[in-house]
């Protein structure tokens, strides 16, 4: 994928977060689609927290030669903990991150799309690619969040 598109999507992405959480009010935001599983407000720290883990593995693979990176496990998260975030608070912080996040890949050169991250599930990780997956990742998210918006709609029309 290009980087100008990775970006744009980037910027895209975060701003249709925004906007299935927007007009939400907090038991809204707290009701699971089913038992056990994340509610909007959990997924959007969620979010949050990965875009995290994922600019500080970035910038590690633009500074260092081929930095040893962990695998991302979501099975470690305290999701019980994301309950009680102030999401207010945590949006901030998420488009903020985001806005350094592309502002650092906008500056650096083509060749450092290419850098490189020793990962224990792939023989060639790079930037490029940990983009791309905080993208689809991102992208797997936003899809179940607006079914939970569209049928919290729905429920709320009743």
């Amino acid at each position: 994928m290009k980087s100008s598109v990775m970006l744009a999507q980037l910027e895209q992405q975060v701003e249709y977060l925004r906007g299935i959480l927007a007009g939400l009010e907090e038991p809204q935001l707290m009701r699971p689609p089913a038992p056990g599983r994340m509610s909007l407000k959990q997924m959007a720290v969620h979010l949050a927290r990965t875009n995290e883990s994922f600019a500080e593995r970035i910038e590690l693979m633009l500074t260092l030669d081929s930095p040893p990176v962990k695998v991302i496990d979501a099975g470690l998260e305290d999701l019980e903990s994301y309950k009680k975030a102030d999401l207010n608070r945590v949006m901030e912080k998420f488009v903020r991150g985001r806005a350094r996040l592309i502002e650092r890949l906008s500056r650096i050169y083509p060749h450092d799309w290419e850098r490189r991250a020793a990962h224990p599930e792939y023989h060639r990780y790079d930037v490029q690619m940990a983009v791309e997956h905080l993208l689809l990742h991102e992208a797997h998210h936003l899809y179940h969040m607006e079914q939970m918006r569209a049928a919290l709609d729905r429920w709320d029309q009743r």
